[in-house]
């Protein structure tokens, strides 16, 4: 479930960032075939919380606390981990992106 409110407030906030350069360079160095071999059924799975406002303020203090470390502050990936503004990951259903 934490990782569903998560993902819900970084696909809200993120849909309407723009990928900057240094994203767009960190996707090159990345494998996100992880996402497109995720089981049907798991694919499917809906996030629960898509339509409650507030889990998008939670989800986004537990991914500044959480996740921002590797991911970066803007989510557009380092070292430690991939941007989460590639198109890949931009493109995966609430599902993959919690089954992966």
């Amino acid at each position: 479930m934490l990782t569903m409110v998560i993902l819900l407030a970084f696909g809200v906030s993120a849909a309407s960032a723009q990928k900057s350069s240094a994203a767009a360079s960190n996707n090159q160095k990345w494998n996100y075939t992880e996402l497109i071999k995720v089981p049907e059924k798991a694919g499917a799975k809906r996030n629960p919380f898509e339509n409650d406002s507030d889990s998008v303020l939670a989800g986004g203090k537990l991914f500044q606390r959480h996740c921002a470390e590797c991911h970066g502050m803007k989510a557009e990936g380092g070292k430690r981990a991939p941007s989460l503004l590639s198109e890949e990951v931009q493109q995966a259903t609430p599902g993959a992106l919690f089954w992966s």
